[in-house]
């Protein structure tokens, strides 16, 4: 029997902040663990640093001087040639191997299947990870126009390349149903919706940085962390002085500390910038801010209930999926931190309740988020071990 072997495609760095590398360094971890021995991550930062930083600068003054939106297209060919040329290069080491390309969006989805149609042997399987679709994130992050040029590329893109691979892994039902309903051929593609999982923190070191409240994630319009200091601020004005820790960077983070300056709440917020492995700084707090205006499923819900902290986060895209509320956190709305604060404010000044929700969220981690649990389910995703597939034929 051919031993398979699988490449891990992704235009992000090996290493870094996002739900994404931690979702395919834990994959790897698993994969080895589980005696698939030849597992590597492909990305084009692997390619020669004096072109990339050539190109890099050239696209640069494309977005200074013309457009953002171009700067950003020809950024993503270039990524996409670089991967293209990476990947070739790891076929050609072994083209006697069964050969699976695990891509982590669908432009190295696409990188693949380029590839593919040239007539090099592989399986492409792809795990969504974006919210709504990659055009929906650009948009809310100001990089993008609605139906403008990146806008309408993107679309594009996964119309083209989804129904396409050999197989899809959802994170959520909620992506599942999304992209369905806008993409109805992608309904005979054997498909899993697996939840993010990550490893046990239960046994983590000794947390140095404390607090009442952390949020961990890029600083953008759509984490929303704006929101978690006016709850924090209305907390204060009810008579409770929390303290919340920030962990990321991201281009909106010069408005959220004038927003925390404005509101005197200087005391209560810090900053702690990126901070690798930033899910060891959950342990020092008492509960998990989150402020999402959509979200799949974030990994950092489920690395807090791995710790035992209460959740709070409003119930958006696949969110309800990771706790219940009451249960193992609070569902809030994002539109009244009056409400939000009270709500709170009652998880932790209870100590009765606020130790229930931590029992329970450490119980649903350990029943349904573990490794142990989800491993061979992911395992037997990207194999093509079909007997937990989805397919329109009714096979569930």
């Amino acid at each position: 029997m051919t031993t398979p072997r699988v490449c891990i495609a992704t235009l992000l760095r090996p290493t870094g902040e996002t739900g994404v590398q931690t979702h395919f360094n834990t994959f790897c971890e698993w994969a080895k663990q589980n005696g698939l021995e030849d597992v590597q991550i492909v990305t084009p930062y692997a390619a020669n640093r004096i072109i990339r930083g050539v190109v890099r600068r050239t696209v640069m003054l494309v977005g200074r001087y013309y457009d953002r939106e171009v700067e950003i297209l020809c950024k993503r060919q270039f990524s996409h040639f670089l991967l293209r040329r990476q990947l070739l290069a790891w076929l050609k080491t072994n083209s006697s191997s069964r050969n699976i390309i695990y891509a982590q969006d669908p432009l190295s989805a696409k990188a693949a299947l380029v590839l593919k149609s040239h007539g090099h042997p592989m399986e492409v399987v792809l795990v969504i990870h974006f919210n709504i679709s990659q055009a929906f994130e650009v948009v809310t992050r100001g990089r993008a126009r609605e139906r403008g040029r990146l806008w309408r590329n993107l679309v594009r893109l996964e119309e083209e390349v989804i129904p396409k691979v050999d197989r899809v892994i959802f994170s959520s039902r909620f992506m599942e149903t999304q992209i369905l309903k806008r993409i109805p051929s992608a309904v005979t593609i054997p498909r899993w919706v697996i939840p993010n999982t990550i490893k046990d923190l239960a046994h983590s070191s000794v947390c140095r940085v404390s607090g009442d409240l952390i949020t961990i994630g890029t600083i953008e319009p759509r984490k929303n962390q704006e929101y978690l200091v006016q709850v924090l601020a209305e907390a204060r004005r009810l008579g409770h002085k929390y303290r919340m820790t920030v962990v990321g960077d991201g281009e909106h983070k010069s408005k959220l500390m004038g927003l925390v300056s404005r509101l005197g709440m200087g005391e209560y917020v810090s900053f702690t910038g990126y901070v690798p492995h930033a899910q060891r700084l959950i342990g020092g707090h008492r509960v998990y801010a989150h402020a999402a205006v959509m979200d799949n499923l974030p990994h950092v819900l489920v690395e807090a209930m791995a710790g035992g902290k209460p959740v709070f986060a409003a119930p958006v895209g696949g969110i309800p999926e990771v706790f219940t509320d009451g249960l193992e956190g609070v569902y809030w709305s994002l539109d009244d931190p009056v409400e939000a604060a009270r709500k709170l404010v009652k998880v932790l000044e209870d100590d009765a309740l606020y130790n229930r929700m931590s029992k329970a969220a450490r119980t649903k981690y350990e029943c349904h988020f573990t490794p142990e649990v989800l491993a061979p389910k992911f395992l037997a995703a990207v194999l093509g071990q079909d007997t937990l597939a989805r397919r329109g034929d009714g096979h569930n």
